[in-house]
């Protein structure tokens, strides 16, 4: 099992909207992915620091996962994410 953590820093007042973006569209998209088992979303009401942690499968089934997809997905986001905020 292999864990990836993104850790990125919110607009302020922004929260809610980077809870549904996880939770109804890259949520569902992840689970269409080969080798995803899970995601787990970390945050305090009232701060602008989150952090996700997703769980994959085997290096190996984890290698066709497309990330570049989800990128694009997190590039169309930043109005919700603050300038320069993905770690």
């Amino acid at each position: 099992m292999i864990a990836r953590k993104v850790a990125a820093r919110l607009k302020p007042n922004s929260l809610t909207e980077f809870t549904n973006l996880m939770e109804y569209e890259i949520l569902p998209w992840l689970r269409k992915q080969e080798g995803f088992l899970d995601l787990i979303t970390l945050a305090v009401p009232g701060s602008r620091e989150v952090a996700t942690i997703s769980f994959l499968g085997s290096q190996r089934k984890c290698a066709g996962l497309q990330l570049k997809r989800l990128s694009r997905s997190v590039e169309d986001s930043r109005e919700t994410l603050g300038r320069d905020s993905l770690r």
